[in-house]
């Protein structure tokens, strides 16, 4: 709330909330709007850019540095504030200060345009001075304070005090660093220089912390105070190893390159978080150190203490039980870290000797084969394990997990480490702010005049404790600086309407989830209905289409008995071809009243389904017999001349030898074979009527599909005349031939589709010939049959012992014709009154079966019409006894 009630503020009125900053509040303990942030850990709000704009003024002080070009050539800040600090004069050039009024000078645009000091009155009063004063030198026109006091303006400037205790450390770093690398015992006067020099860097650490809890009371001492106490113990143990009493070259040797670490690691983190692009770096390194690598280093030191021991045991198994025996051991390990240590899986140097009998008793067994302990096994199979499984689980997984988890961190607090970088330039700037002017080792000066204040201090507390008028000099000074009562009732109405704003959005949050809930519930309710909606048309579409077919049957029962007797005389009309669904398919058939079979019966409303089988799905011996797919070709888009043309009404053998007899077996009122008709698509068009199916379905051709059936039948004479009737109710049972084309379910009559110009040779193909020669004519049909019957009296048959006719030649009522490729069927009954031997001619899968009633369920229905009516051939001529 405090960075929102702020910002509304800084928006309003920016040049109120910067005076905001500087004032403090006496429920706040004397603190300011930012140090309350700052102690509070509000990095939002110290992040603000108002805030920083104080932080970037308060790090300047009193002064403004110019930015002037000079040609192509331009300075750094921090080389202007160095040459300002030491030679006083390019103050002069490059320096103005706040405290004397902008209307003393021209080109207040050159400065910070962000500047609290920098007003819109000022921007529209440069607007009016002269172009030609305003190419004058700057240098005429602004008046500077004396001498004393720019330098004391100067130096008292926190930017000043940073850069200049900047250049002093790194000053005390070269020195330490020519003291640490000097030769054998070193130089004392070196020494000397650094033991003061770390003592005044403690005593300035003293003195900040010291300024800072006292500006500050809730600021943190046991960090700082913990550094201090570390400088000033590094002082005495320096002093005591390096120069007296006691005087140990090597300890101060570590003594010195432990300090030189510490303080150079020290420079890391004191100067270099005043950088925008060093401060956030740091503060991602902090975290991948302070957090990744240290869980890391959990994870793996148990790996690295048990390879360690294990590589050292493995690899050399007989050294000596010492101290160096675990050095050994962890150095390996951890080298691991930046090399890989595989020179000792080259095997042994030369020097190294074999047992010529190894010892295996007593104090003197050995597992190694060589005399000297120190001698490595490594060219051994097991070593190579363990050092590979080690190095495989170092380098490739370990170190790699490691990277993921620096990457993730990098990622992770990239767009928050720029607002803490913003919340530490804050405690960076107030340290400086109340730092001494002068830096180590100068600063003994400083302190020197601190010591004189302090004195002249206690003297002026004496003297107006005596005189008793501390009260009144109090109330004095007491409001000065703070925050008047009106300014309190204008941050808290401010704040009031923050509330109320942040209260509304609230509410209207709250409101527009509530109407996304209400939007998302009609949604459901609208899915809900329309899911309701279909499953109703649904419904009614099945309720229409039962309507249909039952218009359709009442139209066939209506167009039946109204029908004469010469129109039922003149066409039959076929009713098989118009069952659903189409054999083993799930297609049904449009519905085809009575009324609307004939073709010359217009009906514009009908529009069947279009069914091909495909060519593959044929047996493999009629597939050069079947027909292209013309429909489907045209549908497609196939050019006109890849799209096969046949002869309709006519016979042909194509380029393959294959021979196709597409005239109508249907004899038509004139006693001459039918001349069917074509449709719009230039296909045979049915001559019974429509079946409510287009396409060839699963007959093999377009229009006529030629058939030859035989019915053969025999009597099964029985001697018991007690026995079960037949089906015609006689003593005997009559026996027909059948055959499985598919499974010994699937049974049919002796016969089928006539693939070629000789179509009696499909009957043939169901018995084994004695010789190979091919039925052309039906007289060599019926011959091949008579020959197996026997004569009762006499070497001749007659006509009552063996019968043979030709019953019917013509169409045929089958589930499988539609509208473009239809059945035509030549049957012929063949009849043994007698004994035969036919069975003998019969191959695997044909065979006589008693008629039964399961005999017509079994047939397809086709099938069973062409046996009915050879049965009432028998009967016509009185067979049946």
């Amino acid at each position: 709330m405090a960075v929102g009630v702020f910002d509304l503020c800084y928006n309003d009125m920016p040049s109120k909330a910067y005076d905001a900053l500087n004032l403090k509040n006496k429920d706040w303990g004397g603190h300011s709007l930012i140090d309350m942030a700052a102690l509070a850990q509000n990095k939002n709000l110290v992040a603000h850019p108002c805030c920083q704009k104080w932080l970037t003024n308060t790090f300047m002080g009193n002064i403004k540095v110019r930015d002037l070009t000079w040609g192509f050539m331009t300075f750094p800040t921090y080389f202007k504030v160095i040459l300002c600090a030491f030679f006083v004069y390019p103050m002069y050039l490059w320096v103005r200060f706040k405290e004397t009024s902008d209307e003393d000078f021209i080109g207040n645009n050159e400065y910070e345009v962000n500047n609290p000091y920098y007003t819109p009155s000022d921007i529209s009063r440069n607007r009016k001075i002269n172009r030609e004063e305003i190419g004058r030198s700057h240098l005429l026109k602004y008046h500077y304070p004396p001498m004393w006091q720019m330098i004391y303006w100067m130096w008292s400037a926190p930017i000043t005090k940073f850069w200049v205790s900047n250049i002093f450390y790194v000053i005390y770093l070269a020195i330490f660093s020519l003291a640490v690398i000097w030769t054998s015992c070193g130089n004392l006067y070196l020494d000397l220089l650094i033991c003061f020099w770390t003592s005044m860097i403690a005593l300035e650490s003293a003195h900040k912390l010291y300024a800072l809890n006292k500006a500050f009371p809730n600021t943190p001492l046991f960090g700082k105070s913990l550094e201090i106490v570390y400088i000033l113990m590094y002082v005495v143990f320096l002093f005591m190893l390096r120069i007296k009493p006691i005087n140990d070259p090597y300890g101060g040797k570590i003594l010195m390159c432990l300090g030189l670490l510490f303080f150079y690691y020290r420079m890391i983190f004191i100067y270099l978080p005043i950088s925008s692009t060093l401060g956030p770096l740091l503060y991602r390194v902090k975290e991948m150190v302070s957090v990744d690598f240290v869980n890391f280093m959990k994870l793996v030191v148990l790996i690295l203490i048990a390879n360690g021991i294990a590589m050292q045991a493995i690899l050399y198994p007989d050294f000596p039980l010492s101290v160096e025996l675990i050095r050994k051991s962890f150095h390996k390990a951890f080298i691991s870290f930046f090399m890989t240590p595989v020179g000792e899986l080259k095997g042994t140097e030369p020097f190294c000797k074999t047992w010529e009998q190894k010892p295996t008793e007593g104090t003197m067994c050995r597992v190694s084969d060589y005399v000297d302990g120190r001698c490595s096994s490594g060219i051994a199979f097991w070593p190579y394990i363990i050092v590979f499984q080690y190095l495989l689980l170092l380098k490739l997984i370990l170190l790699t997990i490691l990277f993921a988890l620096f990457s993730n961190t990098g990622s992770k607090f990239s767009a928050e480490s720029n607002t803490l970088w913003k919340f530490q330039r804050y405690h960076l700037v107030t340290k400086f702010s109340v730092s001494l002017r002068l830096p180590p080792p100068l600063n003994v000066f400083s302190l020197v005049g601190i010591l004189y204040e302090f004195g002249i201090c206690i003297y002026k507390w004496i003297d107006t404790l005596l005189q008793k008028k501390i009260k009144k000099e109090d109330d004095m000074v007491s409001n000065e600086g703070y925050f008047s009562s009106w300014e309190c009732n204008y941050w808290k109405q401010l704040a009031q309407d923050y509330y109320d704003k942040e209260e509304y959005k609230k509410k209207e949050e709250e409101f527009t989830q509530k109407e996304s809930d209400l939007i998302g519930k009609l949604l459901d309710d609208v899915n809900l209905k329309e899911d309701m909606i279909y499953r109703a048309k649904s419904q009614i579409a099945q309720l229409e289409a039962d309507i249909g077919y039952t218009h359709a049957h009442l139209e066939t029962l209506k167009y039946r008995k109204k029908k004469d007797e010469e129109q039922r005389a003149s066409l039959s009309l076929h009713s098989l071809s118009r069952e659903s669904p189409y054999p083993r398919t799930k297609i049904q058939r449009f519905p085809v009243p009575d009324k609307y079979v004939p073709w010359e019966v217009m009906w514009l409303h009908y529009e069947p389904n279009t069914y091909t089988m495909s060519k593959s799905d044929f047996m493999s011996f009629l597939q050069q017999y079947v027909d292209e797919d013309i429909l489907m070709m045209k549908q497609r888009g196939v050019n006109k001349d890849e799209i096969p043309v046949y002869l309709w009404n006519m016979e042909s053998t194509d380029s393959n030898g294959v021979y196709r007899n597409r005239k109508s077996w249907i004899i038509d009122s004139r006693a001459q074979l039918l001349t069917y008709r074509l449709d719009l698509d230039d296909l045979p068009r049915n001559p019974m009527g429509r079946t409510g199916l287009r396409g060839k379905g699963a007959l093999p051709r377009w229009g006529p599909n030629h058939n030859v059936f035989a019915v053969i039948t025999r009597w099964q004479r029985r001697t018991s005349k007690s026995s079960e009737h037949s089906l015609f109710g006689t003593s005997d049972l009559l026996e027909f031939v059948e055959t499985f084309y598919m499974s010994k379910k699937d049974i049919s009559l002796p016969g089928g589709f006539a693939w070629s110009e000789n179509h009696y040779q499909v009957i043939q193909s169901v018995f084994r010939m004695t010789d190979e020669s091919t039925w052309i004519t039906a007289d060599d049909m019926i011959q091949f049959f008579k020959q197996h019957a026997t004569a009762t009296t006499g070497s001749d048959l007659s006509e009552k012992d063996f019968k043979s006719v030709k019953i019917y030649c013509g169409y045929m009522d089958d589930q499988l014709n539609t509208d473009q490729a239809w059945k035509e069927v030549e049957l012929w009954h063949i009849h043994y009154n007698t004994y035969t031997s036919i069975f003998r001619a019969f191959k695997s899968n044909v065979k006589w079966r008693v008629l039964s009633e399961d005999v017509f369920i079994r047939l397809p229905y086709g099938q069973t019409t062409l046996l009915q009516d050879a049965i009432r051939t028998l009967e016509a001529k009185n067979e049946f006894e």
